[in-house]
């Protein structure tokens, strides 16, 4: 990848031995209570793994969760790997459900805890736990492409808005998810090193030489090729009291060459001039554009073009092959 992507890496379950420890100190209050054991294994520990009344259950954690927080240890090889995809450009973003009115400083007592097991940063965020869309809202404002937690519920939002999901296994979050479950984090290590962000197939259909506007979007495109798999750039037509048609062609047509060189972008079949007149005028002649977006749109599974000028060059490709209409997305500013 020419950069690296950001990774959103919850706590619970996932750096730290959470399940393991409040699972341990359920155990030891148990014989302090009636010394029942476990009634069901199967169940979460809060949630009816032991014979505890409501009241019961809700005094003991409330009364025990920061200090048991503040008592976790990572799990093996955490930090080691979490330090490895930080040094190798991956930007880490720690996105914890602490901020539920559980901790007095749920914050602060995160910072230290991270401190204190040499869990490398960028950025730590609480979310409520309670709130299912939260997590995923913070990874499209973070753009981060990669979630790993231990929640199928929070993990299945980010998962239906494009984000890369993890699911660290736990004996309780075994149900049946289209998720990616991971088990360590070695296994998780090597996922995210054998990961590209699939590019998006790019057109832009553009009448450089008449506003600036379009020298400012191209150059963007070409600054932004981990995103964008730039496929061709076409050349719309324009007139205006300056010059005609097959002049405008020409300026803008030059005006894409100059930009491409200056930020070193190969134009060896990627640059193709276009209409020479508007479809208003009748104008239905075959060009160069034409074919081209013809011919890319029906080799991607979805390309998607941009159109900052007239709107002739998609229009007659559509026209000419109406079979691109299923495979393209239209993203137009500019007139007919």
């Amino acid at each position: 990848m020419n950069q690296k992507c950001n990774i959103g890496i919850d706590i619970d379950n996932v750096i730290s031995n959470f399940d393991e420890v409040l699972l341990k100190e359920f155990l030891k209050h148990d014989t302090e209570l009636r010394n029942t054991g476990s009634i069901n294994e199967k169940a979460y520990i809060t949630k009816g793994m032991f014979d505890w009344s409501q009241e019961e259950l809700d005094n003991f954690y409330y009364a025990n969760i920061e200090r048991i927080a503040k008592s976790l240890n990572a799990i093996d090889k955490a930090a080691e790997y979490i330090r490895k995809l930080k040094e190798e450009g991956y930007g880490i973003y720690i996105i914890s459900g602490r901020d539920n009115g559980e901790y007095s400083d749920a914050y602060q007592m995160t910072v230290n805890w991270l401190e204190n097991e040499k869990i490398e940063y960028d950025k730590l965020i609480l979310t409520n736990s309670k709130n299912s869309l939260e997590k995923a809202k913070i990874c499209l404002e973070n753009d981060i492409s990669i979630m790993i937690d231990d929640s199928v519920r929070i993990l299945t939002e980010a998962y239906n808005r494009g984000i890369i999901s993890l699911l660290m296994d736990t004996p309780y979050n075994k149900i049946e998810s289209s998720l990616k479950r991971v088990h360590n984090w070695k296994e998780i290590y090597e996922f995210i090193k054998d990961f590209h962000p699939k590019k998006l197939n790019v057109i832009l259909d553009t009448d450089t030489y008449n506003e600036c506007d379009d020298q400012f979007a191209l150059a963007y495109m070409l600054k932004s090729q981990d995103i964008f798999n730039v496929e061709a750039i076409t050349v719309a037509p324009y007139i205006n009291k300056h010059c005609t048609i097959p002049e405008g062609q020409e300026n803008s047509y030059n005006e894409i060459l100059k930009i491409c060189k200056w930020l070193d972008f190969d134009t060896t079949n990627k640059v193709f001039k276009g209409s020479m007149d508007f479809m208003i005028n009748g104008y239905e002649q075959e060009n160069d554009a034409v074919n081209k977006i013809i011919e890319i749109a029906l080799k991607n599974e979805k390309t998607y073009i941009m159109a900052i000028g007239a709107i002739t060059n998609v229009a007659l490709a559509i026209k000419k092959e109406p079979k691109i209409i299923d495979k393209i997305e239209v993203v137009w500013l500019g007139r007919t």
